[in-house]
C-alpha cells in the first residue's frame, strides 16, 4: 500500500506541475509541442529509509517499489536519471552530493532495474548538495527538465535552507522544474524548494502512497474546462442544430497525453442520465497531446427536443490511455425557442415563394380569397413557418400546387364555370418585385421543386390504390435526379437574387443583400428504423401501412424520391452559390418531424385524414404539415439560422428590374404597324419577355403542355377551358438562348388523338428587342428624311429652272 502511495505522490506532482521547462516571468515564450519529457529523482537513502512502515515494509522498499513502476509508467523515448544520496559521491564542504545510479539518459528497464535494487539506506541527509549535483545534471544535458525530490528527514548535512538552494537554481535561468515529497515527514524546507522553482509539493504517510504520487509527477497530466450556456432552446426534429459547448483541453505534465478523448453526460434535476436529450457525438478524439501544446478546443452539440424544458447538468470528462480521467460540469435550463438569431438575426419582414410547404398548406385558417374552389385555391395562410417567425411581417406570395415554372409564368389556380375561364396567379417573381418595391424585404424564403416530379400526385396514387405504387414513385424519383431540374431550380434561385437584390429593393431596406433560404421538405413520413416495435405506442406497427394503405415499402420508397428531390435542391443552390449568389439549404428542416411526429404517429405533425367525401380544397391538404408541423418547421430555421454564417456574396453590379423581367409585352410588337413588312407575333423576342399564348381545339378541360424547342425546355401545364381553348401569359425563361426555336402546345384533342400547335419564334440577345425598336424607328425616321429631302431638291430644282433667265 506504502509503494502505491509513494508512486501515486510522483505522479500527481509532474502530473499537476503545470507546462513543464519554462523560465518564470511575464515574458515567458510560448512552448513548442516536444516528445517525452526528461525526468531526475532525488531519492533520500540516509539512515533513517531503513525505518519500517505500518505495512509492514521499511520505507526503502516502499521507494524501491516506487520508482521501479514510475519508471515503468513512462512512455518509451523518455529520459529517466535517478541520483542517491548521500552515497558514496563526491563530498563538497563534507558532504556528499550523491551518487547517479541512473545516469541521465533514454529509459532502459533493465538499467533501472539493476540500480534500484541495489539502493541500500545509510549514512546523514545532505540534501541541499543533492538538490545543487541534480540541476547541474540538467544543466549539462540543456538546462531543463523535471527534478523530484523525495526525502524522509530534515537536511542535516551541507545548507540546511533549502529555499537558498532553490532560488541559487531559479537566477540560473534554467528551465527546470522542482517537485518535493515528504516521505513521512512535513518539511517546510521541501516546500519552499517546490514552490520556488514552480513545482508542486507533496506529503506521504499513508502506507503505499508513494507510488501512484510518482508515477503523476512524472507522467502525464490533462487540465480540462467547460464552457456551458445558461440557456439552451428546444429544437424540432433530428437536423444537427442546437446548443454548443466548448471543451478546452491542455496537456500540462511531463509527458505526452496519449489518444485523448473527452466526453459528455447529461443528468436530470434527479440526477439520473437524461435520455431525452440527443448529442449527436457524445465522445471526440483528439489523437496525442504533447506537453506544453497549445490548448484544444472541441465544440459538441446538444440538441433538447421539444418537450424537455427543464433543469440539467452536464458532466465532461477528458481522459487519455496514461493520465486520470479530469472532470467539470456545469448547469443550464432548456428554454423555448426565442427569438431568431445568426444569420437571420437583423431580419425584420420577409417575402416567402413557392408550393404548397410555404404556403400554408394545411394549417387551415387560409386568407381571404385563397381558399376559394372557383376563384383561387393557393391556401395561404399566417400559420405557415415564415408567419410563425415573423408574424404580419411574412409577405405570403408561394401557391399551393406551384412548380419552378410559376416563377416565370402565369400559374392557374383555379377554374371558374360562372366565367367559363381559368383563373391565374401572377408570376412570382413579377410579384416579389411589386413586394420587395413598396415594402423592405430583409430575406426570401422558399420551397420548390416537389411539384415538378409530381409529389402530389404520386402521393395521390399511393393512397388511392390498393395495389402497389412504387412504379410511379420510381418515375418520379427518377425525375427528380435530373440535371434539367438542377438547372430549372439553379435559375429561380438566380432570377429571385436578381429580383429581391435588385436596386429598388435594395434601397427599401438600406442596401444590404436579402439572404435567399430555401427550404427542403420534411421527411412527414417515418424511417425505417422509426417503424415501432410491436404494442409500441405513436407508430406504425411492422407489416402495418400508414395513410389508408400505404405499405411500408412505399413509404420506403416515398422517403428515397424525397431524399432525391431534396439532395437536387441542394445541388441546385451549390450550383447558384458557386456564381455568387447569396442563397442558403436549411437542411435541419427535413428532420422536423423525426421520429415521433411523422404522418403515421398519433401526435402527428402532418395531415393524415380527410373525410372521404371532403371538398377538393380539403383534400389537397393531405401530406402538408400542419399547425404543429409549420411550428416545428420554424424551430428547426431558428436552429439552423443560429449556426450560420452570411456568405459574402459576388461584389458585381446588380441589374434593376427592368433589365430582369420586361413585364410589357414584346416591345417589337409595339411598332409592326410602322413599318411596311410588319414582324410577325413571336417573331422576335427577348429572354424574361412576358408572353400571350392562344391556341384551341383540345379537349375540354384537358391538360396542355407548353415547350420552347430546339432543346425542349417545359413551360407548364395549363388546363384547357370548356371549349378547349388555352390562353396564357407567361415569361420567356432567361436560359432560352438567342437563335431560332419552336413555341410548342401539346396536349389532346376532342376525338382523343394527339393535338399539337407550333408557331416559329426567333429569340434575340437582351435589350436587342429596344434596339430593334429603335433601329426601326430610326430606318423610318431615316426613310422619311431621305424622302423631305428628295422632294426638297426638287422643289429647289424646279425653282431654280423657273429663275432663269430667258
Amino acid at each position: 500500500m506504502m509503494r502505491r502511495l509513494i508512486v501515486a505522490a510522483i505522479a500527481a506532482l509532474l502530473v499537476l506541475s503545470g507546462l513543464p521547462w519554462l523560465p518564470a516571468g511575464p515574458a515567458a515564450a510560448e512552448p513548442k509541442a516536444s516528445g517525452p519529457g526528461t525526468v531526475l529523482v532525488v531519492m533520500d537513502t540516509s539512515g533513517s529509509m531503513s525505518a519500517s512502515t505500518d505495512g509492514g515494509s521499511t520505507r526503502i522498499e516502499e521507494a524501491r517499489s516506487a520508482v521501479l513502476k514510475t519508471a515503468d509508467s513512462l512512455p518509451t523515448g523518455a529520459r529517466f536519471g535517478l541520483i542517491a544520496y548521500p552515497g558514496n559521491g563526491r563530498v563538497v564542504d563534507g558532504c556528499s552530493i550523491g551518487d547517479e545510479e541512473i545516469k541521465l539518459g533514454t529509459l532502459e528497464a533493465g538499467t533501472v532495474s539493476t540500480a534500484v535494487r541495489r539502493l541500500t539506506p545509510s549514512g546523514d541527509t545532505p540534501t541541499g548538495p543533492a538538490l545543487q549535483h541534480a540541476a547541474d545534471v540538467l544543466r549539462k544535458e540543456g538546462g531543463h527538465g523535471t527534478i523530484i525530490v523525495v526525502s524522509d528527514g530534515d537536511a542535516n548535512c551541507g545548507s540546511s535552507n533549502l529555499c537558498e538552494v532553490a532560488e541559487k537554481i531559479a537566477k540560473e535561468g534554467m528551465a527546470v522544474q522542482a517537485h518535493t515529497v515528504g516521505f513521512h515527514h512535513e518539511d517546510d524546507q521541501l516546500a519552499c524548494v517546490a514552490k520556488t522553482l514552480g513545482g508542486r509539493h507533496v506529503n506521504v504517510t499513508e502506507p503505499g502512497a508513494l507510488e501512484p504520487v510518482l508515477e503523476e509527477l512524472s507522467g502525464a497530466k490533462l487540465e480540462f474546462d467547460l464552457e456551458v450556456p445558461k440557456e439552451m432552446p428546444e429544437v424540432a426534429g433530428t437536423g444537427t442544430q442546437g446548443s454548443t459547448i466548448v471543451a478546452k483541453v491542455r496537456s500540462t505534465g511531463q509527458q505526452p497525453a496519449n489518444n485523448v478523448r473527452v466526453s459528455i453526460q447529461v443528468t436530470g434535476a434527479d440526477g439520473k442520465p437524461s435520455t431525452k436529450l440527443i448529442i449527436p457525438q457524445a465522445v471526440r478524439f483528439l489523437g496525442n497531446l504533447q506537453p506544453g501544446q497549445r490548448e484544444r478546443q472541441v465544440r459538441m452539440t446538444i440538441r433538447p427536443p421539444e418537450g424537455t424544458i427543464g433543469d440539467y447538468k452536464v458532466t465532461g470528462t477528458a481522459y487519455s490511455v496514461n493520465t486520470s480521467p479530469v472532470q467539470q460540469s456545469g448547469s443550464f435550463k432548456v428554454v423555448r425557442s426565442g427569438p431568431v438569431s445568426g444569420l437571420l438575426g437583423d431580419v425584420q419582414s420577409v417575402a416567402v415563394l413557392g408550393d404548397s410547404y410555404s404556403s400554408g398548406e394545411g394549417s387551415g385558417d387560409y386568407i381571404a380569397g385563397t381558399n376559394s374552389q372557383f376563384e383561387n385555391m393557393c391556401h395561404r395562410s399566417k400559420a405557415n413557418y415564415a408567419g410563425v417567425m415573423f408574424s404580419d411581417n411574412a409577405y405570403t406570395i408561394a401557391c399551393s400546387g406551384a412548380t419552378t415554372w410559376d416563377f416565370w409564368a402565369q400559374q392557374q389556380v383555379a377554374w371558374s364555370p360562372p366565367k367559363n375561364r381559368g383563373m391565374y396567379e401572377m408570376p412570382q417573381l413579377k410579384r416579389l418585385h411589386e413586394v420587395a418595391s413598396h415594402h423592405p424585404v430583409d430575406a426570401v424564403f422558399l420551397s420548390v421543386g416537389g411539384n415538378d416530379v409530381g409529389f402530389g400526385d404520386v402521393l395521390g396514387a399511393c393512397i388511392a390504390k390498393f395495389d402497389h405504387c412504387i412504379p410511379q414513385v420510381r418515375e418520379a424519383t427518377k425525375k427528380a435526379k435530373a440535371q434539367s431540374l438542377a438547372d430549372r431550380l439553379a435559375d429561380v434561385y438566380t432570377d429571385v437574387d436578381n429580383t429581391i437584390n435588385s436596386d429598388t429593393p435594395r434601397k427599401q431596406r438600406g442596401q444590404h443583400t436579402a439572404p435567399i433560404v430555401v427550404v427542403p421538405y420534411p421527411r412527414i413520413t417515418p424511417t425505417n428504423n422509426a417503424l415501432a416495435e410491436e404494442g409500441e405506442p405513436g407508430q406504425l406497427r411492422p407489416g402495418e401501412g400508414c395513410m389508408m394503405g400505404v405499405s411500408p415499402d412505399e413509404i420506403t420508397e416515398l422517403n428515397s424520391m424525397l431524399d432525391a428531390v431534396n439532395a437536387t435542391i441542394a445541388r441546385a443552390v451549390d450550383a447558384a452559390r458557386a456564381t455568387g449568389v447569396p442563397v442558403y439549404y436549411a437542411q435541419d428542416v427535413i428532420g422536423a418531424f423525426q421520429p415521433d411526429h411523422t404522418i403515421c404517429a398519433r401526435d402527428s405533425y402532418a395531415v393524415n385524414s380527410v373525410a372521404a367525401n371532403a371538398a377538393p380544397w380539403l383534400q389537397q391538404q393531405i401530406a402538408h404539415p400542419n399547425r404543429k408541423g409549420y411550428e416545428a418547421m420554424a424551430s428547426s430555421l431558428r436552429g439552423w439560422s443560429q449556426t450560420t454564417t452570411r456568405f459574402v456574396p459576388r461584389d458585381e453590379h446588380r441589374s434593376d428590374w427592368s433589365d430582369v423581367v420586361i413585364s410589357e409585352r414584346n416591345p417589337v410588337d409595339k411598332v409592326s404597324n410602322l413599318i411596311s413588312a410588319p414582324v410577325k407575333k413571336f417573331d422576335l423576342m427577348e429572354p424574361l419577355t412576358d408572353i400571350n399564348v392562344q391556341s384551341s381545339g383540345y379537349q375540354p378541360n384537358s391538360v396542355v403542355t407548353i415547350e420552347v424547342r430546339s432543346t425542349p425546355r417545359a413551360i407548364g401545364s395549363f388546363i384547357a377551358d370548356r371549349n378547349g381553348n388555352v390562353n396564357v401569359h407567361f415569361v420567356l425563361p432567361s436560359h432560352v438562348t438567342p437563335g431560332r426555336h419552336k413555341l410548342v402546345a401539346q396536349g389532346i384533342a376532342p376525338d382523343g388523338s394527339a393535338r399539337q400547335t407550333v408557331q416559329d419564334i426567333r429569340v434575340i440577345p437582351r435589350y436587342s428587342g429596344i434596339m430593334t425598336v429603335v433601329f426601326l424607328v430610326g430606318v423610318i425616321l431615316a426613310a422619311g428624311g431621305a424622302i423631305s429631302i428628295r422632294r426638297a431638291k426638287k422643289r429647289k430644282s424646279r425653282a431654280s429652272r423657273t429663275s432663269l433667265p430667258t
